[in-house]
C-alpha cells in the first residue's frame, strides 16, 4: 500500500479506530467515491457514488475512470492524480488515487476514484423550487440505507431498472420488496404510468383471478353489471407488482404465462382478448426451486419471471443500516404526531445488537410502539420490548457518540422551523444562521418533501 509519512504512534492510532467510523466518513461525504479493481471491477460506492451511477451508468463511467487510470499507471511515483476532462456540467474532473497492497508487485490492486462537483450561482430556495429536481428527490430520497450489502443490489435494480425485463426479488418478508419495487418503477421509462401491487398470498384463489384479470358484465352472481378491470387493465403502461409469486395457485400460474407471453388475457366471463402492454416485478420469501421440485410451481413460469433476480438481504446482515433506519423512522413518527422524541444511545446500541427477524417491518413497528410508550422526551433503553432484550446476549455499552444525540437534537430543531417556514431563507433568519447552512442542515435533517 502506498504509504503516507506517518510516525508508529499515529499508524497504531489509525489501526485503533473502528474501520465503521471511516465508512461512515465516506457515506457522509458530499463527493461522489468509487473503488474500483485493477480488473475494472465497482467493489464499493458511497451514496452519492450511486447517484452518479444511476445518472450516468456504470459503462459511461467506466469510461471516464480509465482515462485517469491510465494516467496513474503511467507515473506510479505521484499519490495523486486528476483527470480534467469534465463527465458533464454538475461534475468535473476525477482524482485517481491507486493502491499497492504488495511491495513485490508495484502494479496497484486497487484505484479510489473521486469525482469533483461544480457548483455555481448556489441559491438554497431556487434549487429546490427547480421541478426536475424534485422529481429526482422523490426517486432518491424513499430508499432508507447506506450499507454495502444494501447499497451493492440497489445500484444493480437501478442499472436495470430502465431496461423492460422482468424483475424477481427475493428475501425474507419484511425487507422491503415492495418498496423496492416501486423505487424500480420509478425509476424506469414507465415511472408515468400506474404502479399496481398484489398480495398473492393474501387473497383467496376464487377472488385472485379477479383481481388480476378482472370480469365481463353479469360474469357471475353478485358480480357489478358494470363488470370490472383487472390489475393487468388498470397498469397497462406501467407495472405490475406480483408479491409472494410463491403462493399463486397453478392454475393462475398457466393465465399469468400466457400473459406475459402473449400479452393478452381474456377477463373472467368474457370473449374477446385485451391487448396489455405491462412490466412484471415478481418477488417471494420461498425458494421457487424447491417450490419447482414439490410441482407447486410451474418450471416454465420461473423461467419467465427471472429474467433478473437480485436478493434484497435481511436486516441482520446490513446492521449499519439499522441506526439509520430507526433514526428515519423516529422523524417519521415525530413529524406526523407533532412530538419531540429522541433516542439515548444506549437505546440505539441495544437496537444495533437484535436480530430482528421480521426485518424492516418490525423494526418500524418497534420504534413506533417505543414512541408511543415513552412519554418525555428520551427514548431511554428500559422502553425496548422485553421479548427484544432478552434476545441480546451481550451486555450493551454504548459505542455512539455525544454527537449523535446532538445529531437528533438538530433534527428535531430543524424539523420544527421547516413547519413554520417556507424557505430556507426564513429558517436561516428564525435559527440565526446563514442560508447555506440552513440548506444543508435542511437536506441533512429536514423532512424530505421539505418546500417541494
Amino acid at each position: 500500500m502506498i504509504n503516507f509519512p506517518h510516525n508508529d504512534e499515529y499508524d497504531q492510532y489509525l489501526n485503533a479506530i473502528d474501520d465503521n467510523y471511516f465508512k461512515r466518513v465516506l457515506d457522509h461525504l458530499g463527493l461522489p467515491i468509487f473503488v474500483i479493481k485493477s480488473d475494472n471491477q465497482l467493489i464499493y460506492s458511497n451514496p452519492e457514488g450511486s447517484i452518479c451511477l444511476q445518472k450516468f451508468g456504470l459503462k459511461e463511467l467506466m469510461v471516464f475512470f480509465n482515462m485517469g487510470i491510465l494516467q496513474a499507471k503511467e507515473c506510479l511515483h505521484t499519490i495523486i492524480y486528476q483527470h480534467d476532462k469534465p463527465l458533464d456540467e454538475g461534475f468535473s474532473s476525477s482524482i485517481v488515487t491507486p493502491i499497492i497492497t504488495c511491495k513485490k508487485n508495484k502494479s496497484p490492486a486497487y484505484y479510489i476514484i473521486i469525482i469533483q462537483r461544480v457548483i455555481k450561482n448556489f441559491d438554497g430556495d431556487a434549487q429546490i423550487k427547480k421541478p426536475h429536481l424534485r422529481v429526482k428527490n422523490k426517486k432518491n430520497r424513499d430508499i432508507i440505507g447506506r450499507s454495502h450489502e444494501f447499497l451493492y443490489p440497489l445500484i444493480q435494480l437501478e442499472r436495470i431498472s430502465r431496461y423492460d425485463i422482468a424483475i424477481l426479488l427475493l428475501g425474507e418478508s419484511g425487507t422491503g420488496k415492495t418498496m423496492i419495487a416501486e423505487y424500480i418503477h420509478n425509476r424506469s421509462n414507465r415511472c408515468n404510468a400506474a404502479f399496481m401491487s398484489i398480495n398473492c398470498g393474501a387473497i383467496p384463489a376464487e377472488l385472485l383471478e379477479s383481481e388480476l384479470f378482472g370480469y365481463a358484465p353479469g360474469a357471475f352472481t353478485g358480480a357489478n353489471h358494470k363488470g370490472k378491470n383487472g390489475l393487468f387493465q388498470r397498469a397497462d403502461g406501467g407495472t405490475i407488482f406480483l408479491d409472494e409469486i410463491g403462493d399463486m395457485p397453478l392454475d393462475l400460474q398457466v393465465k399469468l404465462l400466457h400473459v406475459l407471453e402473449n400479452s393478452t388475457f381474456v377477463p373472467i366471463g368474457g370473449n374477446e382478448p385485451i391487448k396489455v402492454n405491462v412490466r412484471i416485478i415478481s418477488a417471494t420469501n420461498k425458494n421457487l426451486l424447491e417450490c419447482i421440485k414439490e410441482q407447486t410451481f410451474r418450471n416454465d413460469l420461473y423461467w419467465r419471471i427471472n429474467s433478473f433476480i437480485e436478493t434484497i438481504p435481511p436486516l441482520r446482515e446490513r446492521k449499519s443500516d439499522i441506526v439509520i433506519l430507526a433514526l428515519f423512522f423516529l422523524k417519521d413518527y415525530n413529524l406526523k404526531n407533532n412530538t419531540n422524541k429522541l433516542f439515548h444511545p444506549l437505546t440505539l446500541e441495544a437496537l444495533s445488537h437484535y436480530q430482528w427477524p421480521g426485518n424492516v417491518r418490525e423494526l418500524k413497528n418497534v420504534v413506533k410502539r417505543m414512541c408511543v410508550l415513552t412519554e418525555g422526551p428520551i427514548i431511554y433503553e428500559n422502553i425496548i420490548p422485553m421479548e427484544i432484550r432478552e434476545e441480546i446476549d451481550e451486555p450493551i455499552e454504548s459505542s455512539f457518540s455525544f454527537d449523535d444525540l446532538i445529531d437528533q437534537v438538530k433534527a428535531v430543531v430543524i424539523q420544527s422551523a421547516c413547519k413554520k417556514n417556507k424557505t430556507s431563507a426564513a429558517v436561516a433568519r428564525e435559527l440565526g444562521i446563514s442560508q447555506p447552512t440552513a440548506y444543508r442542515l435542511i437536506k441533512t435533517y429536514g423532512p424530505y418533501n421539505c418546500f417541494t
